[in-house]
């Protein structure tokens, strides 16, 4: 029992070595297994009594060449839980040159006992490669076909954000597969939009491409969408400004997130850390203009500032934001006294002087009573009508 346990704990107990060594033993098997299962069925089951030595020489000529190109392109360090694509081309590349020596090896060897008694059939190189490359593959990547198999995410899909991304390509394939692979993420993927006629239909990482971009509202309705992820990160500003619109028309979704652009990704690769709300920089397509607020200060402080139309959206943020300067007076016109009462009011905690006053741009005959009395150094126009639409 003491041996068992002993065996147990060696092979458990993780280390770089064991697990090395766990992995050449395992490949020795395969390729063992591969020469006399290829022989095997090449002679339809039955071997002829004189292969049995021949058979053997074989086995270890091949376990020679093979575990040696195994060990050349360095197809023992690696992570099992994380194997990757790159792991598997090595390995492609190390059976595929394996075999072509072996194969070689053989062709030298053919006239020399034991291998003149039960020559090596040439066809039978292709179903050892075959069954060497598939058992061997299969082994390197079993334990992340396991854990992404039978994980038990923390939520419920239930419970997880319903995301629809916008992009098929490169980008949306990363951030996909990441969402999937990750226990902690909070999405749930169930579909793609992509305007590619060649993508419609076709299925990545088990998710579907749904449609186009102009069937968007169709397909939020149907699938009960809580958010879009916009994932083009080599779009136009432009595009991404449309797109966007096309979405918040449908008033279906309250949530539209978007991968960085190109230009911005790290070695092109996307990750859920990437994901982020929609930003002015994403629709400028630049990086916002950086504003000098110490020569702005500079400017207005201890200076008498007249804001017309500051009743208005855009005259109230400027008294705001101008009172931030401590200007000397700021004078807020309008010709609505409710609005400009209101305002007075929530400016009422400042303790600038602020001097409200009920007047129309127009009248020229007040405005010059307004300059007249309190002598502005500084005048901010933003008495106009904006609301084009409502106005036409």
């Amino acid at each position: 029992m003491s041996i068992i346990k002993k065996l147990l704990e060696f092979t458990l107990k993780r280390t770089v070595f064991r697990r090395r060594l766990i992995f050449f033993i395992s490949d020795s098997i395969i390729i063992s297994f591969a020469i006399y299962a290829s022989l095997w069925m090449r002679y339809n089951g039955v071997l002829p009594p004189e292969s049995t030595q021949p058979i053997l020489y074989y086995i270890l000529l091949a376990l020679i060449i093979k575990l040696s190109f195994l060990v050349i392109f360095n197809l023992y360090d690696f992570s099992w839980q994380f194997v990757s694509m790159e792991d598997l081309v090595k390995l492609f590349k190390a059976l595929s040159v394996g075999t072509l020596f072996f194969g070689m090896a053989l062709f030298f060897l053919r006239v020399y006992e034991p291998f003149i008694v039960f020559p090596f059939p040439r066809s039978t190189l292709l179903i050892d490669y075959i069954i060497s490359l598939f058992l061997i593959g299969s082994l390197r990547i079993s334990k992340r076909l396991v854990l992404e198999g039978i994980k038990s995410p923390f939520r419920s899909k239930e419970e997880k954000v319903k995301v629809l991304i916008y992009g098929a390509g490169g980008a949306g394939e990363q951030i996909t597969r990441d969402m999937q692979r990750n226990k902690n993420s909070n999405y749930l993927p169930i579909g793609f939009v992509d305007d590619n006629p060649a993508k419609q239909g076709v299925a990545i990482h088990g998710i579907r491409v749904l449609g186009k971009g102009e069937e968007i509202q169709k397909i939020c309705k149907n699938n009960r969408v809580d958010e879009i992820l916009i994932a083009l990160p080599s779009a136009h500003s432009k595009q991404i400004k449309k797109i966007v619109e096309e979405i918040r028309e449908s008033n279906l979704i309250k949530e539209i997130k978007i991968l960085p652009g190109v230009t911005d990704l790290i070695n092109g690769n996307v990750t859920l850390s990437d994901i982020h709300e929609i930003e002015l920089d994403d629709l400028l397509g630049r990086s916002p203009v950086k504003i000098d607020f110490g020569a702005i200060k500079d400017f207005i402080q201890g200076k008498k500032v007249l804001i017309t139309g500051a009743g208005g959206s855009i005259g109230s943020e400027l008294a705001r934001s101008i009172l931030q300067f401590n200007p000397k007076t700021l004078i807020v016109l309008d010709n609505d006294e409710t609005e400009i009462s209101q305002l007075v009011n929530n400016l009422g905690l400042s303790t600038k002087e602020i001097i409200p006053v009920i007047g129309d741009i127009k009248d020229k005959s007040r405005m010059a009573s307004v300059f007249g009395k309190f002598l502005p150094q500084i005048v901010i126009h933003s008495a106009a009508y904006k609301h084009v639409p409502v106005l036409e």
